[in-house]
């Protein structure tokens, strides 16, 4: 687990942001993509589909419900809760 340095968080205090690398596994990261690609309808390797400057989507629904896991995943990895700690508290 990568935890956030002190240089981030006075980053994060003085830009309002902080970037945070291998925040959580890659594959999570591609099975995210790989739903909202799917969602909007668009195909990732023909740039021609992308015809619409900005697409928004609602709730993803699937098998899984609401949300895919990869969702839910991104989110919950020890590095983002070190960061989340970090910056707000516990």
């Amino acid at each position: 687990m990568k935890m956030l340095s002190d240089t981030q968080v006075r980053r994060f205090i003085e830009d309002g942001f902080v970037r945070l690398d291998d925040a959580f596994p890659r594959a999570i990261a591609d099975s995210g993509r790989a739903k909202i690609w799917q969602a909007i309808g668009i195909d990732p390797d023909d740039s021609t589909t992308w015809t619409r400057p900005v697409v928004r989507i609602g709730a993803i629904n699937d098998e899984y419900g609401t949300q895919p896991p990869s969702f839910g995943e991104a989110v919950n990895t020890p590095t983002l809760y070190d960061a989340f700690d970090k910056l707000v508290g516990r």
